[in-house]
C-alpha cells in the first residue's frame, strides 16, 4: 500500500510539472504574438518575420499556399504602402501546447485608423525552437461574409496515408472510421470522434458546435430521398504528444431525385488525445474550393423553410437574417405568410395603398430604391391575362399605374409576378403561357435599355419542366431566390414506382410541391444588343 501511495504521489507530481510547463509555454507564445503585433504596427520587417519557421506554409481561403519568401514579400509590400495606420488584434485567442507542438486559435481583426475593417479566423500550428516557438502552419478563412475565391483548376497537395506512423496513423484511422460512419448515415459513429467542446467554421456559414452538428446530421441522415457521401485526401498530419493537426481536402457528393452535385472543400483540423487514449476532434476551419455544379440551385433552409409542404415567394430582409415566404395547403390553396429569422422583429400594422393601386386583382409587388412600385394585375375583370405595371413615386404619392407594354405583356400571357432590381436595371418575371416556356411556369428577365423594357429572356439555367416562379434578389444583389416544384413530378425513371416508394416520396421534400432555392445571379442571360 505504501508503494502504491508513493507511485501516486510521483504521478501527481509529474502531472503538476507538465501542467506548469504547458502554462509557461502558453505564456511565452502569447508574449510572442504581442511582440509580433508591435513589430507589425512599427513596420519592422525583421522582427515581424521572427515568428515564422523557415519551412512555414500559410494558407488563406481561395489563395495559393505561401512559403517564407512569399510571406516576406507580402509584408514588404504592405509596409511600403502609404495609407491609414493598420493594426491586427486577436480576439478570443485560445492557445495550447503539448511536447513540441502548440496551436493558437483566434479571430484576427484588422483595424484601420481605429475602425474595424475585416475579421479572419485562423489556426496557427507552432513548433518549439529552443526557447521560442515558431509558426510552421497557418490556416485562415474569412469570419465575416466576404466571398471566398473558388477555382476548380487549383492543384492541392496530396500524400499517401501509407506514410503516416505513430499518432498521425492513429488520427488518420479515426478519420476514416468517421468517413465510413458518415457515408452509412450512422449518427452515433459520426459523432463518436467529436470532443464535446468542438468548434468549427466553414467559411460563409454560421459557427458549429456539438449541438448544431448533431442536429444537422440527424436531419440529413433522416432524409430518405437523398444520399450524401464524402471522400478524403490527406495533405499532411503533424503529431506530437497529445496534439495532432490534419490538413486535407475532400469531395462531397449529394444524390437526389433531380440529379447529383459534387463539391471540393479544404480544411485544417486540430485533434487532441483524450484521457481514454482516443483522438478527438476539437477545432476545424474549412472552405469551398470548387463547386463542380456552380449554377446548381441550393435549397434554402432544408427541413425548416423548405419542407414537404408547399413553400414559395422567398424574400430576404436587407440584413439577410430574415426570410419571408408563403406556405400553402393544397388542394384548397389556403395561403399564409411565414417568416424565419435569427432575431426578433416587430412589424407595424399593414396599410392599404388605396384605390389608385388597388383597382382589380393585384398581385406580388416590389419596390425600386427610388420608391417606384412594380406589380402585376388583371386587366379589368378578365383574369386570363395578367400584366406588369409600374406606379411611380412622385412627391410622396403614387401615380396612376402604367402598363409596361407589349414587349412584356400580351394576350393570353399570365405574368403572375414581377420583381424589380433596386436601380431598375432589370425586371424578373414569373410567367405562365409564354411561347418559349419549358414548363407551366418559368422565370424570365427583361432589361431596361434606354428607358424601354426588352423582350423577356428565359432564365434557362433554372427553368425546368416543373413550375419555377417567385423570383427575388438577395439584398446584396449577388443571388437569385426562386421557388421550384422540381422533384417527384419531373424525376426521370425507367420503371414505375412501387406503392411504398410513392408514399415515401409523397411525404418527402421532393414531392413536387414548392421549395425555395437560391442560385448566383450570374445565371441570368445577358441582354441582347440593340
Amino acid at each position: 500500500m505504501k508503494k502504491l501511495s508513493i507511485f501516486l504521489v510521483i504521478v501527481l507530481c509529474l502531472r503538476s510539472v507538465v501542467s506548469a510547463t504547458e502554462q509557461d509555454d502558453v505564456a511565452n507564445i502569447r508574449r510572442q504574438y504581442s511582440e509580433w503585433q508591435r513589430a507589425y504596427e512599427e513596420k519592422d520587417l525583421a522582427r515581424t518575420m521572427e515568428v515564422f519557421a523557415p519551412d512555414v506554409i500559410t494558407t488563406f481561403a481561395g489563395g495559393r499556399d505561401n512559403d517564407l519568401g512569399t510571406i516576406r514579400q507580402s509584408y514588404e509590400k504592405s509596409f511600403a504602402t502609404k495609407g491609414p495606420a493598420r493594426q491586427w488584434k486577436p480576439a478570443d485567442m485560445e492557445i495550447g501546447a503539448s511536447d513540441d507542438l502548440a496551436y493558437a486559435l483566434a479571430d484576427w481583426q484588422l483595424f484601420e485608423d481605429g475602425s474595424l475593417r475585416l475579421t479572419n479566423r485562423s489556426i496557427d500550428v507552432l513548433k518549439r525552437d529552443g526557447a521560442k516557438w515558431k509558426i510552421i502552419r497557418s490556416f485562415t478563412i474569412p469570419k465575416d461574409n466576404r466571398t471566398v475565391k473558388q477555382s476548380c483548376d487549383v492543384a492541392l497537395p496530396h500524400v499517401s496515408p501509407d506514410t503516416f506512423t505513430g499518432g498521425a496513423a492513429e488520427v488518420w484511422r479515426t478519420l476514416m472510421r468517421w468517413r465510413d460512419s458518415y457515408n452509412a448515415s450512422d449518427l452515433s459513429g459520426t459523432l463518436a470522434p467529436y470532443d464535446p467542446a468542438i468548434t468549427g467554421l466553414y467559411a460563409g456559414n454560421s459557427p458549429d458546435a456539438f449541438a448544431s452538428l448533431k442536429e444537422s446530421y440527424t436531419r440529413s441522415f433522416a432524409a430518405t430521398d437523398r444520399h450524401r457521401t464524402i471522400e478524403f485526401e490527406p495533405e499532411e498530419i503533424i503529431a506530437s504528444g497529445n496534439f495532432a493537426f490534419v490538413r486535407d481536402h475532400w469531395t462531397s457528393t449529394i444524390r437526389t431525385p433531380v440529379g447529383e452535385a459534387r463539391r471540393l472543400s479544404r480544411g485544417i483540423e486540430f485533434w487532441r488525445r483524450s484521457d481514454g487514449d482516443e483522438w478527438k476532434l476539437v477545432h476545424y476551419l474549412s472552405y469551398l474550393v470548387c463547386n463542380y455544379t456552380p449554377n446548381e440551385p441550393v435549397m434554402i433552409g432544408e427541413g425548416i423553410v423548405s419542407t414537404p409542404r408547399d413553400e414559395f415567394g422567398g424574400s430576404l430582409s436587407p440584413d439577410g437574417k430574415t426570410i419571408y415566404f408563403d406556405r400553402s395547403v393544397p388542394p384548397h390553396y389556403f395561403y399564409s405568410m411565414w417568416e424565419s429569422h435569427l432575431v426578433g422583429d416587430k412589424w407595424s400594422e399593414p396599410k392599404n395603398l388605396g384605390p389608385v393601386i388597388n383597382t382589380h386583382s393585384q398581385y406580388f409587388a416590389s419596390m425600386a430604391s427610388n420608391g417606384n412600385l412594380y406589380f402585376t394585375a388583371t386587366i379589368g375583370e378578365d383574369d386570363s391575362e395578367i400584366d406588369v405595371f409600374v406606379s411611380r413615386f412622385v412627391d410622396g404619392k403614387y401615380t396612376t399605374p402604367e402598363n409596361l407594354g407589349a414587349q412584356i405583356n400580351g394576350k393570353g400571357i399570365v405574368n403572375i409576378e414581377a420583381f424589380i432590381s433596386p436601380e431598375e436595371k432589370f425586371l424578373l418575371i414569373g410567367a405562365f403561357s409564354r411561347p418559349d416556356s419549358v414548363g407551366s411556369s418559368d422565370i424570365y428577365v427583361s432589361y431596361n435599355q434606354n428607358g424601354k423594357w426588352s423582350a423577356p429572356l428565359p432564365v434557362s439555367a433554372i427553368n425546368t419542366p416543373a413550375r419555377e416562379y417567385s423570383p427575388r434578389l438577395t439584398p446584396d444583389g449577388k443571388r437569385l431566390i426562386f421557388t421550384s416544384e422540381r422533384g417527384m413530378g419531373t424525376e426521370k425513371r425507367d420503371k414505375p414506382w412501387t406503392m411504398a416508394e410513392f408514399e415515401q416520396k409523397s411525404r418527402s421534400i421532393w414531392n413536387g410541391l414548392g421549395n425555395v432555392y437560391s442560385v448566383p445571379v450570374d445565371v441570368l442571360p445577358k441582354p441582347l444588343k440593340q
